[in-house]
This record gives C-alpha cells, structure tokens and sequence, in this order.
C-alpha cells in the first residue's frame, strides 16, 4: 500500500525528530517495523536490501591533512548498525598499549601507578603492519580474574610483546652546555627546562627488542633540541630499510625531575582492545550526530528587524537574508549545533528537525592508526560478528549442540589494580639502578 499526502504528517513524525524550545517531538525510534503500516509505511527490511540502500558519504576534505580527523555522511541505515559502529571504533578495534611496568627506580614526586598509567596512554604506531600477526590480550592469561592474580613476571614473546626501557636521570648543565642554550622569555619561565632531562618525553622511550624481532622491527627516534622546543626525526640506518617502523609521539611530556632524580622503568606492550581498558582505543571520539534540517515557513511573517537578529544570533551562519527574507544555507545546514536560538526568536516561522536516517560520522584517532582504516578494522569486526552469530542459529536450527566456551567477564576495578608492577616485586637486587 503507497503513501498519501493524507500521512505526509505521519511520515514526518516517522523520519524526523522535531526540536521546539523546551522539549523534542518523535525521538522514539521504532518499536515495531510495522509501526506505521497502517498508514501505508513499512519499515520491514532484509539485510541485503539495508546493503542495497545504505549510502556512505565522503567528501574531499573528508579526512585532515594530517589524517588524524574523519567526517562523513551515512545515509538509510538502521540506528542498530549505525550504533554498532560507533562502538566497535570505541571498543574492539586492536591496538598496541604498555601494559606493565616493572619499576626499578623513582625518586620523583609521581607515584609509581600513576606514572605507569600515564604510559599506559602513550599511543603506539606500528606503520604498515598487520597486527593479527601478534596475539591479543584477552588471549593470554596475564589479566587478573576474580581471585586468580596475574602472573608476577611480564611475558616476554616476540609474537605478543613489545619492551621499552626508560632511564633518565636529571643533573645541572655544565658551564660548557649552558653557553649553547638560548631559551626564549617563555621558557625561561618553565623551571625544568633549567635542568638536563627536567622534562621526560616520550621520544626517551627506547625500543628493546626480543629475540626474533630484530629483523622485522625498527623503532624511528627522535633527538629534543631545547633551543627551539622541537624534535628533530632521525634518519633510520640504510640496512633497516624495509622493516616495520615503531613509532611512538616524540612530544609527549610523561615527567618533571630535579637534579638528582632517577627513573628506571622497563615496559611491556600488548595487543589489546578498549573493552578491557581505555588505553587500548584508537579513537578520541568516535561519535555521530543526526544531520539538522531547517526549514521556513513559504507563509512566514518575519518582519526585516526579526530576519536581521536571526541571522545575527545565528553564530554557525545557517541564515542569510535576501530580499529581506530570511533564507536557509543548505551548505552550512549540517553545521547547525542546536542552540535554537532562531526558534525562540521566531518559533511559528521556522522548523527546526534532525533526520532519523542521516548520520554525521565524526572519528578522531589517538595516533595508533588512521581514521579510515579504524572505520574499515570496525566493518570487519562487525562481518565477523555477523558470521558467528550466523553460524550459531545455523546450530540451533539443525539441531546440532554447540562447544561449550568459557566466557570470562573483565572488571575495570580489577583490571586496573594491576596496571604497575611497584617496587615490592623486585629482588634487593633490582631496587637499584
């Protein structure tokens, strides 16, 4: 049965979600696909006719220049699977985090667990490599479960690990080192800058590696000149050419010291997913927002004062006036963040909506991978989702009984309770430097 203009209302309802001053009408989604049969709009839909009309959107500035940021369209799909990638993005595209650290030494004023998960949260990069090759945390028994602890020492494979070292310790400059050091008003403020190693960056992370790794990994360092508060790329030996290149953010400020403090700490880096810890998500955020539809009444009466104030408050430039009426950008439409400051100037003249089937993508990536390829691991992770879900009703309708699987549930509190290794797991022996 066809759709009328008799329930063009009903397919507004349907479709969009009408913002007014005070509250929002027709948000619900729909309870039933057969919701609004009876007005001649079925919403029954087989996977592949979602396939057939779901409608992905990219511009030429989606992705940055830098490929650190990713905005685009999504056209005809369900809320469920829109939903669906927002969390696989979040939660269960893998990566490589530090996840022990066993502490030899730290004499600085930040405790040992804290320090730990500030490099927890270093990103690192593993360019051009495909990280199925190494084993996944929740893979291997090394989380602490109930009352069964981890194990004490770090599992050192080359197909499971990466280790780092960090050892620094600051001291004052020599005579010699100060005469080469010119340091702007700015920095003449910053007292660590004072002092040789007073700040600890990430680029003092020292890749180490495991027996094995030496012909597949190459890690890119970088030297800190203090002059200009940069950090300059070193060339990577001709004889490594050809290796995966470790990368870790050379910028990143982890300590301050003073002369005299020592830190010594060794690092161990697993594969992992957010769902066990936010350290191992790719994305910072990764969100979606319904795309803004405004629309002027053709009867409008807004008077010129009126169109000159919402064009005015308008701070996204959605509003222009032309002939002195009020009229809408289509282009700049998208960019409209809500305030409803044009509905309270002029509430019986404009309509302000969001369309329940179109969706704005916004993916912001920690550095681990690119945005577009932590969209494309997200449509993998949800295919294969969609085969195990399918090979299990297969089971239950030929009536064949399924494996039993142990399935272990992951706690934040106890997870994080073991994020350090401090120094009451050395020997006398390792307290030293």
């Amino acid at each position: 049965m066809e759709s009328t203009d008799k329930f063009s209302h009903v397919k507004e309802q349907r479709d969009f979600a009408t913002l007014e001053v005070l509250q929002v009408k027709n948000v619900n989604q729909l309870s039933s696909p057969q919701t609004y049969a009876p007005a001649g709009f079925t919403d029954t839909q087989t996977i592949q006719e979602i396939a057939d009309n779901v409608e992905f959107i990219f511009s030429e500035n989606s992705i940055s220049e830098d490929k650190t940021t990713m905005t685009f369209d999504c056209k005809n799909l369900p809320v469920e699977f829109a939903n669906a990638f927002r969390r696989i993005m979040i939660a269960e595209v893998p990566t490589m985090a530090i996840d022990r650290v066993l502490v030899a030494q730290n004499t600085s004023v930040m405790q040992d667990e804290v320090l730990a998960h500030r490099l927890g949260l270093i990103p690192i990069i593993l360019h051009d490599y495909d990280l199925a090759k190494f084993e996944q945390l929740d893979d291997l028994d090394i989380l602490e479960v109930d009352d069964h602890p981890p194990t004490d020492d770090p599992i050192e494979e080359p197909e499971v690990t990466l280790k780092f070292e960090l050892e620094v310790i600051c001291t004052e400059y020599t005579p010699e080192e100060r005469e080469n050091i010119t340091l702007n008003e700015y920095q003449k403020t910053q007292k660590s800058l004072q002092y040789k190693d007073g700040i600890i960056f990430s680029s003092q992370l020292r890749w180490i590696p495991i027996e094995g790794q030496e012909d597949d990994f190459v890690q890119q360092r970088y030297e800190y000149n203090i002059n200009n508060h940069s950090f300059d790329r070193l060339e990577i030996d001709e004889e490594d050419h050809g290796k995966t290149i470790i990368e870790i953010p050379p910028d990143i400020p982890i300590l301050k010291l003073r002369p005299g403090n020592c830190v010594a700490l060794d690092l161990f880096a697993y594969k992992g997913v957010g769902k066990i810890h936010t350290k191992w998500s790719p994305v910072c955020p990764a969100a979606y927002r319904l795309m803004p539809r405004i629309l002027v009444k053709e009867d409008a009466d807004i008077s010129s004062d009126e169109v000159d104030a919402i064009v005015d408050k308008c701070k996204q430039n959605i509003f222009v006036a032309k002939n002195g009426r009020l009229v809408v950008d289509e282009e700049q439409m998208r960019f409209c963040t809500s305030c409803r400051e044009c509905i309270r100037l002029a509430p019986e003249s404009i309509i302000l909506q969001k369309d329940k089937n179109h969706y704005i993508y916004s993916i912001e990536t920690v550095g681990q991978l690119e945005c577009a390829e932590i969209f494309k691991q997200s449509i993998g992770v949800l295919k294969e989702k969609a085969s195990v879900l399918k090979d299990r009703l297969s089971n239950i309708i030929d009536g064949t009984p399924e494996d039993e699987e142990e399935e272990t549930e992951y706690s934040n509190r106890e997870y994080s309770s073991r994020e350090y290794s401090s120094r009451e797991n050395y020997s006398d022996g390792e307290e030293d430097v």
